[in-house]
């Protein structure tokens, strides 16, 4: 379970229905098209649900995982709550964990204070989720916990790592829902979506190493039926008031509002962005300078994406604001060696 997306009256509360889960859980029949889920809301005071603030009945469908997303609407400005869901089956009634999610203050207040975390890139393989232990920790201060992409990686199994992936290099949507389901199932992971809401773009392992659009490192033809596949599982897996996936396009870009201190912005910095210069005869995000380096016709975040984004700065009264950017936006230099044919960006 977790929730995301806040403005100052609504949050998303999202869930998936999955086997296994809970003690009983079998008693759903996840053959079934959809699965009516009941959520809850209710004030942070109220541990046991006896007064709902707000409650509504909404559906898992198969098509897309079993997933749920609620949109929890009429609620006051900059407020936490708890939250939890509810599936009634033949064998009796299940209930999820409570989790905790807030609401931000409206475009007419002016907080003195934001709080956030940020992240990215949680390769499994690569370790444990202890960070997430800490921010579930520091949560009681935690306004939001945005995250910058590679939610998932996507490749095969790294015998030697510390935990091992469950199965070979993913690309069709069950492969792909599989592997979110393995990272989703780490308790520290689950702790943090349970203690804040999240605002959450991607990066290329949601997809495949290093894609730039529809291009992508080794010849795929059917890459772009990966790319939906990906983007699906995605949208399934996150607590997004984007609308669902039809294909392999899906516009994610948005953006949020806490009062007139800050204002986050959702890029997407792989669906529309040109293929990275420089890079000889594979695609990467590091290379050596080249002349394209620098051709005005090359673009991060595509023509209408970077106009929305200028037109919204512009516009701006905030005193903040925040690009929540899954790519580096300016040049880096990796090699201490100021000779240019050696400069890494």
């Amino acid at each position: 379970m977790a929730s995301g997306d806040p403005d100052d009256t609504s949050v998303v509360l999202w869930t998936r229905l999955h086997l296994g889960d809970v003690p009983g859980a079998d008693a759903v029949p996840l053959t079934a098209e959809a699965i009516d889920v009941v959520w809850e809301v209710t004030a942070t005071d109220d541990a046991d649900f006896t007064a709902p603030i707000a409650r509504g009945l909404t559906e898992a469908q198969r098509r897309f995982g079993y997933s749920v997303h609620a949109l929890a609407t009429g609620l006051e400005p900059d407020t936490r709550y708890l939250y939890r869901f509810r599936v009634v089956a033949e064998n009796g009634e299940q209930t999820s964990d409570v989790g905790v999610t807030r609401t931000f203050p409206g475009a007419d207040a002016s907080p003195g204070v934001l709080t956030f975390a940020f992240a990215s890139c949680q390769d499994y393989q690569s370790g444990y989720y202890s960070a997430w232990r800490d921010v579930a920790q520091q949560a009681p201060d935690l306004d939001c916990v945005v995250f910058l992409g590679d939610y998932i990686y996507e490749g095969g199994i790294e015998e030697g790592a510390p935990r091992l992936h469950n199965s070979d290099t993913v690309r069709t949507l069950d492969e792909y829902r599989a592997r979110y389901a393995l990272y989703r199932s780490d308790p520290d992971l689950q702790a943090a979506h349970r203690a804040a809401p999240w605002l959450v773009t991607w990066d290329d392992h949601e997809v495949a190493n290093n894609y730039a659009a529809d291009t992508v490192e080794r010849a795929d033809p059917g890459f772009l039926d990966r790319r939906a596949a990906g983007y699906q599982a995605w949208w399934e897996h996150m607590p997004t008031r984007v609308d669902p996936p039809d294909g392999p396009d899906l516009v994610i870009y948005r953006q949020a509002g806490f009062g007139d201190l800050a204002t986050f912005y959702v890029l997407d910095g792989r669906q529309y962005r040109s293929v990275q210069p420089c890079r000889g005869a594979t695609i990467s995000d590091f290379g050596g300078t080249c002349a394209g380096r620098d051709d005005p016709e090359a673009t991060l975040l595509g023509r209408e994406q970077e106009g929305w984004l200028l037109d919204a700065l512009t516009d701006s009264a905030a005193v903040w604001d925040v690009l929540c950017n899954d790519v580096i936006l300016s040049g880096f230099d990796f090699d201490p060696d100021p000779a240019p044919d050696k400069a890494l960006y």
